[in-house]
C-alpha cells in the first residue's frame, strides 16, 4: 500500500479526499440521516484536503517534505501586487455581476444583504472565514495536488483537474442543503468552483507557488459568497450568478491564453525546495 502511493501520490490523494465525502455521507443521507447530524460529520471532512497532503507528503518524502509543504505558506516572498489580487480580484468581478443585475432588472448591488449580519457577527465571522478555509484546504489544493500536477502538465490543465476535485469533495455541501438540489445547480456549482480553481491556481503560480496567496484568495472568494448578494436569486432569476460565473470563466479562459506560464508544465520552478529565510529566483 505504502509504495503504490508513493507510485501515485496524487492520485491516492484525491481519493483521501473524495471516498470519504462519498461513501460514508451519501449513503448516510440517502439512509435518512438528519441534516444536522450531517453536519457535524462534515466539520472533519472539511480538513481532509490538508490532511490528506500531510500524509501522503510524509509517506513520499518524509518529515522534510511536509516541512517544505508549510514553508510555502510565506515563501517565496510575494509581491503587493499578487497579494491584492488575491484579495480583491472575486469581489471586483462580484461588483461587476451585481452591477450588470442592477441594470437589468433595477436590484441595487448592495440589496440590504449586510443587515443580515451585525458587526459584531461580521467581525467574530471574518477570521473564520479567512483561516479555516485556508488552512483546511489549500495546502492541500494548491501546496501539494496544484504543485504536482504542474510538473507534468501544463498550469491551466492542472488547475482543472484541481478544481474537478474540489467541486467533488464540496458535493457534500448538497448533502446538508447549503445549496439547492437540482441538476442545473450542480452544473452551475462545479463552473463556478472550477473556474474559480482557475483563478487561484494562476495566483499561486504567478506568485511561485506560496500558498499563503491561495489562502488569501480563497478568503477573497468565501467573502463575496457570504457578504455580498452576488448569489441570491431575486424572482427566481439568478442574474447575478450566472454574471459571476461567467466573468469568472471570462477572466480564466483570458490568464490561460496570456500568460505562458499558465500554457505549460512546471517540472523545476514549483518545486524548487525551501530554507527559512530564501525566496525562489
Amino acid at each position: 500500500m505504502l509504495e503504490w502511493i508513493r507510485r501515485h501520490p496524487v492520485l491516492s490523494y484525491c481519493l483521501m479526499v473524495l471516498l470519504p465525502v462519498h461513501l460514508v455521507l451519501w449513503p448516510l443521507r440517502l439512509g435518512g440521516v438528519s441534516v444536522e447530524t450531517l453536519e457535524l460529520l462534515t466539520v472533519p471532512m472539511g480538513f481532509l484536503p490538508t490532511a490528506s497532503a500531510v500524509i501522503v507528503t510524509l509517506i513520499v518524502e518524509g518529515p522534510a517534505g511536509v516541512r517544505q509543504l508549510f514553508l510555502r505558506v510565506w515563501r517565496p516572498r510575494p509581491a503587493f501586487l499578487w497579494i491584492a489580487l488575491s484579495l480583491t480580484l472575486f469581489l471586483m468581478l462580484a461588483v461587476l455581476a451585481m452591477t450588470g443585475r442592477y441594470l437589468y432588472s433595477g436590484i441595487s448591488p448592495l440589496a440590504a444583504y449586510w443587515t443580515i449580519y451585525g458587526r459584531l457577527e461580521f467581525l467574530l465571522l471574518l477570521p473564520v472565514v479567512l483561516l479555516l478555509p485556508g488552512i483546511s484546504e489549500e495546502f492541500g489544493w494548491r501546496g501539494f495536488m496544484q504543485t504536482r500536477l504542474q510538473r507534468q502538465v501544463p498550469g491551466g490543465v492542472a488547475c482543472f483537474l484541481v478544481g474537478l476535485t474540489w467541486s467533488g469533495w464540496h458535493a457534500m455541501d448538497f448533502l446538508v442543503d447549503s445549496w439547492p438540489n437540482g441538476p442545473g445547480y450542480w452544473a452551475g456549482f462545479t463552473a463556478y468552483v472550477t473556474g474559480g480553481s482557475m483563478l487561484i491556481g494562476w495566483l499561486f503560480t504567478r506568485s511561485g507557488g506560496n500558498v499563503g496567496i491561495a489562502i488569501l484568495a480563497h478568503f477573497g472568494a468565501n467573502f463575496v459568497a457570504i457578504y455580498t448578494s452576488v448569489w441570491d436569486l431575486y424572482d427566481g432569476r439568478p442574474v447575478s450568478a450566472f454574471l459571476f460565473v461567467g466573468l469568472i470563466w471570462l477572466v480564466s479562459l483570458l490568464v490561460v491564453w496570456l500568460d505562458p506560464r499558465m500554457r505549460r508544465a512546471e517540472p523545476d520552478g514549483m518545486s524548487e525546495r525551501l530554507e527559512p529565510g530564501e525566496d525562489l529566483p
